[in-house]
């Protein structure tokens, strides 16, 4: 896409590894279009995975009594149906010169280049004279990205915090966008280069918030999601012994809350269990759903696997993913 340019395609072709990145040339695209035209500009998204073709196609084909230009975003791409392909490409080659068709995909996986060069309306669009395709790709890996962002934010990392901070969080650029907020923000104004101690400590939140949201999807005996959310953590993180630390505490205190805790509500028994009144909220909720005898069984069994983890020769990792299994069976 021509960035500096102020002449605008009637179609659009952009994708990418990236979904943060064609998020922001999306938003780039439309800011460009909202300045240059007079009127208020109308913005429409859609996806080929949740929309019909034929409400798709109303809005593409529909004109506007008001001057000016709107602009139509489809999502999924890669994904279209043959019937549905067919009316866009025809589309394509007569567009309503009042609408800019922003067409998206991510190459999500590693069929996604190969998808991507059998698609016929990409096909469509690279010959077009009325489209313009363009990928968008990181400029120097994720790394440089990574210094450039919190150059913007007035701050500086080197290269063996930043290597720390890439191995904790992955190469996924909306999840490195939002720690890099976290812990420029945590840094505070006055402080230009992040050390370890503030990446450290932002990350032990995250990590202990993906731990907390597993604990729930355990609670809630969905073993599948639950089984994903580890494999998410662990692609991340492979501290196991963190996490059965923080399954035993979890059951431990939900054991204490109805023991110990019994009958004791909001402040007394943030104070009994000596964790914050909010938490209390979701120990109260959560030991309701487990009789006594099941939330000692569960930690009978952490206290044994965790025992396991660190003697038998089996993976540490299967030992966890049957853990969660088991506690999921309650």
């Amino acid at each position: 896409m021509a960035e500096n340019s102020t002449k605008f395609e009637l179609v659009y072709f952009i994708y990418g590894k990236y979904d943060l990145l064609l998020k922001e040339a999306l938003n780039r695209l439309t800011a460009k279009i909202s300045t240059a035209d007079r009127e208020t500009l109308q913005v429409s998204r859609f996806s080929v995975l949740e929309n019909d073709i034929d409400e798709i196609m109303i809005s593409l084909e529909t004109l506007s009594f008001l001057s000016g230009q709107r602009l139509i975003v489809v999502e999924d791409i890669l994904e279209i149906k043959k019937a549905a392909q067919k009316r866009l490409l025809d589309y394509i080659g007569n567009p309503n010169p009042q609408t800019v068709l922003v067409i998206t995909t991510s190459l999500d996986g590693k069929d996604g280049p190969k998808k991507l060069k059998q698609n016929q309306i990409y096909k469509a669009c690279s010959t077009s004279k009325v489209a313009q395709v363009h990928e968008y790709k990181l400029k120097g890996g994720t790394s440089s990205w990574t210094k450039q962002r919190f150059a913007a934010r007035g701050k500086t990392i080197d290269d063996k915090v930043l290597d720390f901070l890439l191995a904790r969080v992955g190469d996924n650029l909306n999840r490195l966008e939002n720690e890099i907020t976290k812990i420029s923000d945590a840094a505070g104004k006055d402080v230009k280069e992040i050390d370890k101690a503030i990446v450290e400590h932002v990350a032990a939140v995250a990590f202990e918030a993906e731990v907390f949201d597993l604990i729930s999807t355990v609670i809630d005996r969905d073993a599948e999601m639950a089984l994903t959310q580890l494999s998410t953590i662990l692609m991340r993180d492979s501290a196991l012994g963190r996490i059965f630390s923080l399954l035993e505490r979890q059951f431990r205190l939900l054991l204490l809350t109805k023991t110990k805790g019994k009958g004791m509500r909001g402040q007394n028994l943030a104070k009994a269990l000596g964790v914050s009144p909010g938490q209390t909220y979701y120990l109260e909720k959560q030991s309701r759903l487990f009789t006594l005898p099941q939330l000692k069984g569960a930690l009978m069994s952490l206290v044994e696997i965790d025992h396991a983890r660190k003697n038998s020769a089996t993976p540490p990792k299967l030992l966890l993913e049957k853990t969660i299994v088991d506690l999921c069976g309650i």
